[in-house]
């Protein structure tokens, strides 16, 4: 998820990832969980995401490779049954 600097802080990427939660949660019977990754070191995203009942499991080491420099990823899990109870 990326939001252009000058639109950051109006809550935007926050309603955007509502609204996929919730269309997710409407169109995929039986959904369970909903997993995403993030660069480790972008707390802005993560706090978004803990924000909305993700939480960390797991890292995954040198997963990305940017101007010879490697990035670890967050492995993150939604489970929905936290969201109906």
């Amino acid at each position: 998820m990326y939001v252009e600097p000058k639109f950051r802080g109006r809550g935007s990427g926050k309603a955007l990832l509502i609204a996929l939660i919730e269309r997710a949660i409407r169109e995929c019977e039986g959904l369970e969980q909903i997993h995403l990754t993030v660069v480790s070191n972008n707390n802005s995203a993560k706090r978004l995401y803990v924000s909305l009942g993700f939480e960390v499991y797991g890292v995954e080491p040198h997963a990305l490779k940017f101007d010879e420099q490697y990035f670890d990823e967050d492995l993150m899990i939604l489970k929905i049954a936290n969201l109906k109870t």
